[in-house]
């Protein structure tokens, strides 16, 4: 088995924000101060250097691929 030459970790949006990486999943709930903190120590320690958000409220659950440098509003 290969490894990925660019890790990824997708988020879902929703009440909470499911970090999913290559080994495991984590949830963070949504509107804790400390969410985007965690996210964010949890993507560096794992080296991921880019993240697909799903948003399912979407149109077409449209997905937006960003650099691991991001904020959530």
């Amino acid at each position: 088995m290969s490894k990925a030459k660019t890790p990824t970790a997708t988020l879902v949006r929703g009440e909470t924000y499911r970090l999913q990486t290559a080994d495991g999943f984590r949830l963070f709930q949504k509107g804790r101060p400390e969410t985007v903190s965690e996210l964010e120590k949890e993507l560096l320690a794992k080296a991921v250097d880019a993240v697909t958000i799903h948003d399912p409220e979407a149109p077409n659950g449209l997905r937006h691929r960003h650099a691991a440098k991001f904020t959530f509003s």
